[in-house]
């Protein structure tokens, strides 16, 4: 069976795409691309990224996400990424109001 052929396993996480150290006091600490979320931070990688150094991740770096993929412990392997949309609360209260005619 290929990585990611389950579709089952994936879920949706929301959050913001950072530079981070990882593995901090060991000989593999180094700098990683991660996704924090409200309650963790995870690393971050693209199905079909380079594991070590994946220039197309390192455009989402300070993006928030919506994104889609696989969590295996402290990794998170992104099978789609996509940008939140940022909307103001004043324009959420605008596009909720009804024109009176």
């Amino acid at each position: 069976m290929k990585a990611g052929s389950n579709k089952t396993n994936e879920i949706e996480l929301e959050g913001k795409v950072i530079m981070a150290p990882f593995g901090k006091g060991s000989k593999s600490q180094h700098e990683s691309v991660c996704l924090r979320t409200d309650k963790e931070t995870f690393k971050l990688r693209r199905m079909q990224g380079n594991a070590f150094h994946d220039p197309v991740l390192l455009e989402w770096v300070g993006k928030e996400v919506i994104a889609c993929g696989i969590l295996a412990d402290y990794l998170f392997i992104a099978t789609d990424l996509k940008e939140k949309e940022l909307i103001e609360p004043e324009e959420k209260i605008k596009k909720k109001k009804k024109k009176k005619s």
